[in-house]
């Protein structure tokens, strides 16, 4: 493989909603974790 030569970062929904993969990943922690 090739050396990267560019890196994109989406951190605001521009390129991809990733709102739901959010929520879901906190959602998962946090019940992981035992919080309510």
């Amino acid at each position: 493989m090739g050396k990267y030569t560019t890196i994109i970062f989406d951190l605001d929904g521009t390129l991809l909603n990733t709102l739901d993969d959010l929520v879901d990943s906190v959602n998962y922690v946090m019940t992981y974790l035992g919080f309510p």
